[in-house]
């Protein structure tokens, strides 16, 4: 089913702004995501730099202090002095227990370290500040004698969480020791200084912008403050984590989708995550979500108050010209087209204007005619400006029009302006014939934009027949019977023109396959043609004129013969006299 303009433009803008306005919200939503996203891993990594940077800070600072302790000739003296002598003098233990205290106070007064002490290769706690041991030995505890098979040189170690059972008092917390043996030249150390950290002091206790902190160590177990309180994860609950790949990570945790960050110490290879909930990231989703409902029922009421006015303003000089050319078409040529805006509707309204001022002029000067020609040349003058056929093309431009084929418009009336100004200028003159067949191209072409491009038509005329003299618009009424009475009711027509040349003759010949003719009509229409006859009251009044215009002219030797076919087609062939033009 067809549809007016007015209506394609309407939903080509409506369907347009909302496309526009979709894409337009959607690239928004998903830009503004990205974008939060991106602030957050950005702001996550920054504050876990610097909390890794005090970190390092600290523990710099703690290894300072070790090497002060382990280098230090006073406490090694003491430290063999203990070693050398299985009974102790009280006295002299009680002195060497207060330097090694002063010491240790000394140097970790101002650091978070919740235990100091010495201790031997198998375990025995030599000197302890702060908290007491029971039975004063460790060596039956994995993360003690991890530590103590790897540190052999003159630095800190780290070893892995444990808790602080070996005390007197234990509590529920979770710690790191840092370790630093007593290295000697060429021999394995026999003592080492430890300090032991909490780890709710390294994760820090206050959380930033929702970003909460977290100890991994080389088990893949996550430590987790939240609440003052250290919880253990295992890191293979987080969905595809990889200890490899985890640097902005997004995972899935208890059903809640994070975000993880990680930065390793770069000298003591403490490595802390940062872990933050993208609640506000979900939040921000789904006020966009709702945003983008609400845009797009503003978006449609919008768009189709815009398309209505847009429409009704390209539309409006287009209606004006239909109503115009509908009043041509009932025959009342007396309209009034008005300036335009619109560049192309003011031209069309021009040509069509232009073309009404020549029908007009033509009526009128074929009423002049008809007080000083014959009857005969009336009607050849009549057909020659067919009305009808006239009226059939305004039908089509108007038509045209509805459907905006201006380009279309734009063709039809150059042709039709080529078609009028062939048959009114001279038209009792000879013509050549590559004139007459240029105009029925031009012909043919208008009927095709009328029907569609239904009508194939081949013509073949030899080179050497085209400057033969024939008479204006012998060609054009044979066209137009096989057209409208041969196959304007088929899918697709047919039509060749093609020569033959003799002696002193040339025959043109019309071939369609078209609906064709009975052998009754045939015979009276063979009939009436031998007879001369010009006018009948039937389909083949433009064979008779074209005929009896020929025999006129040249002589009985000359002018038209048919021959056809029911259901196959038709053929004419008009013999002319060979003369140059």
């Amino acid at each position: 089913m067809k549809i007016t303009l007015n209506e394609q433009i309407k939903r080509f803008y409506f369907i347009g702004f909302l496309i526009l306005i979709f894409i337009s919200t959607i690239s928004f939503a998903i830009l503004s995501s990205i974008t939060f996203k991106n602030q957050t891993k950005k702001f996550s990594q920054e504050i876990l730099n610097l909390n890794i940077n005090i970190l390092d800070n600290k523990l710099i600072e703690i290894r300072e202090n070790q090497k002060a302790i382990v280098n230090d000739n006073n406490i090694r003296e003491i430290l063999n002095y203990r070693k050398k002598n299985k009974s102790l003098d009280y006295s002299i233990e009680l002195y060497n227990y207060r330097n090694i205290m002063d010491r240790f106070n000394l140097l970790f007064s101002n650091l978070k370290i919740d235990n100091i002490y010495i201790v031997n290769r198998d375990g025995e706690v030599y000197y302890s500040f702060k908290n007491s041991f029971r039975n004063n030995k460790i060596q039956n505890y994995s993360w003690f004698t991890e530590i103590t098979e790897r540190a052999t040189l003159g630095t800190s170690y780290i070893s892995k969480v444990h808790k602080n059972n070996y005390l007197i008092t234990p509590d529920e917390k979770q710690y790191i020791s840092i370790v630093m043996p007593f290295s000697k030249l060429n021999s394995p150390p026999e003592e080492y200084l430890i300090c032991d950290i909490a780890l709710d002091k390294i994760l820090f206790e206050n959380n930033y912008s929702g970003i909460t902190f977290a100890f991994l160590d080389s088990d893949n177990n996550c430590y987790l403050t939240t609440n003052n309180t250290i919880h253990i994860l295992d890191m293979n609950s987080f969905n595809n984590f990889s200890k490899v790949e985890k640097f902005f990570s997004k995972r899935f945790y208890n059903n809640e989708e994070i975000l993880i960050t990680s930065v390793k110490s770069k000298i003591f290879g403490l490595e802390i995550l940062g872990i933050k909930k993208l609640t506000e990231i979900i939040e921000i989703n789904e006020k966009i979500f709702e945003t983008f409902i609400l845009i797009i029922f503003v978006a449609i009421f919008l768009s189709t108050f815009i398309s209505h006015k847009i429409s009704n303003i390209i539309t409006a000089p287009v209606k004006r010209l239909i109503k115009n050319c509908t009043i041509v078409s009932t025959g009342n040529y007396n309209v009034t087209f008005q300036e335009e805006n619109n560049y192309e509707v003011n031209l069309l309204s021009q040509v069509i204007k232009n073309m009404i001022d020549n029908i007009t002029f033509l009526n009128e000067k074929i009423i002049e005619e008809e007080k000083k020609i014959t009857e005969e040349k009336v009607r050849t003058l009549q057909h020659q400006i067919n009305p009808h056929f006239i009226n059939n093309i305004l039908q089509a431009i108007k038509s045209l029009s509805i459907i905006g084929e201006n380009k279309k418009i734009s063709q039809i009336t150059t042709l039709l302006g080529k078609i009028m100004a062939y048959s009114v200028y001279q038209p009792y003159n000879n013509v050549t014939l590559r004139e007459e067949i240029e105009h029925i191209k031009n012909y043919l072409d208008i009927q095709n934009i009328r029907f569609d491009n239904k009508i194939l038509y081949f013509i073949d005329i030899e080179e050497s027949l085209m400057e033969m003299a024939i008479s204006k618009l012998t060609l054009q009424p044979l066209l137009e019977n096989s057209i409208e009475h041969g196959i304007k009711s088929l899918d697709r027509g047919i039509i060749n023109i093609s020569s033959e040349e003799e002696k002193d003759s040339i025959s043109i010949i019309i071939n369609d396959n078209g609906l064709g003719m009975n052998k009754e009509q045939l015979l009276s229409l063979q009939e009436n043609l031998k007879e001369g006859k010009v006018y009948l009251k039937e389909r083949s009044i433009g064979i008779l004129n074209v005929n009896e215009r020929i025999k006129k002219m040249y002589g009985n030797n000359f002018g038209v013969e048919i021959i056809s076919k029911e259901k196959v087609g038709t053929t004419v062939i008009i013999k002319l006299p060979k003369i140059k033009l």
